[in-house]
């Protein structure tokens, strides 16, 4: 393949990271947490700069008698990029 074709291709997980830049992503967490935010900036170890992001909390029940699961999500924190003066 030619180097042209190979242009807007994700090759590697970084690359993914590229394409996301100035979008919004939605990064999951352990403990059921998820952060949605507009994703600024990264680097090589994958540390992400998201800003205007929010953190939801998902609780998840379990009916023990019909073995059902329940979602439920919280919003719990919502947190601004703040620019130095």
């Amino acid at each position: 393949m030619a180097d042209s074709d190979m242009v807007g291709q994700i090759q590697a997980p970084l690359d993914l990271l590229r394409e996301a830049l100035d979008g919004t992503v939605v990064v999951s967490c352990h403990g059921h947490r998820e952060l949605t935010g507009r994703l600024h900036a990264f680097d090589q170890h994958c540390n992400l700069l998201i800003g205007d992001a929010r953190e939801t909390h998902l609780r998840i029940t379990i009916d023990t008698a019909t073995m059902e699961e329940t979602q439920e999500a919280n919003l719990s924190v919502h947190i601004r990029l703040c620019r130095p003066i």
